[in-house]
């Protein structure tokens, strides 16, 4: 069994776990929601980690939902892949997966990914299919621009004809570009960064409902974990098939949520995605940007998270 190491209650009882899964290698992951719920295997963004699970503690606990994160290879504390290279990060990060599923002995998940979590969830889906329960949903998720011809035509280019040295900084910078907003700047800029981020509609709403000093004190928390994205760039850059997406074997019902106005991935690639997988359904999120989709939980998708309890 897995070894308790940390509770943080101001952080809304987000456990912070770890195992060896040889003398090599440490994996660590985290816990969320209700213990006894549904579990659900989450996938973060570029440059997040398990933390960023406390965003959805208490939606978790309401629609009983136990939430588990496991950092990707390189990624706060987790060991670094065996091999350099897109296939070698991908085939670990799922076999760390399967390593924490058994020690916490959970059969079967849903799963539930976001933006740069999509491929590894995808590939995690095709690889392990008696491991899923069909449930999956994904939000504003990333998709392959060396597959989709709708993905954006700098990252179409770049993954095919630059070297990984050149186009990752680019990548990484569209990303990732709130998440170093929220944790880098005064809250004073980043309030005027976030505000030019959303839609005018989500900025009103997050004025009127969120407290700006909290949210930057939990994202500045959450990336205190810090961790090499380089491999999780090659990822995003390489061909589905050669990372073990196969998108006709990723069963069960899939719901994409997203974002009708996404500068990152345009709801034409998000359409596409869902019309690879064989159960995909696409809803869109009227008047939603990328980040806000992220980091704001639109009703949609609190509401959405209530399927992932279900049986499929």
């Amino acid at each position: 069994m897995a070894n308790q190491t940390e509770c943080n209650p101001n952080r809304d009882m987000l456990i912070l776990d770890s195992i060896r899964v040889s003398n090599e290698r440490k994996v660590t992951f985290a816990t969320a929601g209700n213990p006894d719920g549904t579990p659900v295997l989450t996938f973060y963004p570029l440059g997040g980690n398990r933390r960023m699970l406390s965003s959805f503690q208490r939606h978790a606990v309401t629609a009983s939902l136990n939430l588990i994160c496991v950092n990707r290879p390189g990624m706060g504390g987790t060991s670094k892949a065996p091999h350099k290279n897109p296939a070698s990060h991908m085939s670990t990060a799922c076999n760390d997966i399967i390593a924490v599923l058994d020690a916490l002995e959970i059969s079967c998940v849903g799963l539930l990914f976001e933006c740069a979590g999509a491929p590894f969830a995808l590939a995690f889906a095709a690889k392990y299919k008696h491991r899923t329960n069909g449930n999956l949903m994904g939000i504003a998720p990333f998709v392959q621009p060396t597959d989709c011809p709708s993905t954006k035509a700098i990252f179409q280019f770049g993954a095919l004809r630059c070297p990984l040295w050149l186009i990752s900084p680019i990548v990484a910078n569209s990303i990732s570009s709130l998440t170093h907003i929220m944790t880098s700047l005064p809250s004073g800029w980043a309030n005027s960064k976030l505000k030019k981020s959303l839609t005018p509609k989500e900025y009103d709403f997050f004025v009127e409902t969120s407290s700006e000093i909290k949210l930057f004190d939990s994202m500045k928390w959450a990336h205190e974990e810090k961790g090499d994205t380089s491999a999780d760039l090659s990822v995003l850059l390489s061909k589905g098939v050669d990372i073990g997406i196969e998108y006709k074997d990723v069963l069960g019902k899939v719901v994409i949520i997203h974002p009708e106005h996404d500068k990152l991935t345009p709801i034409a690639a998000a359409k596409w995605l869902s019309e690879q997988l064989p159960c995909g359904r696409l809803i869109t999120l009227s008047d939603a940007s990328h980040e806000g989709a992220l980091f704001m939980l639109h009703a949609i998708i609190v509401d959405s998270l209530k399927s992932l309890g279900t049986s499929s």
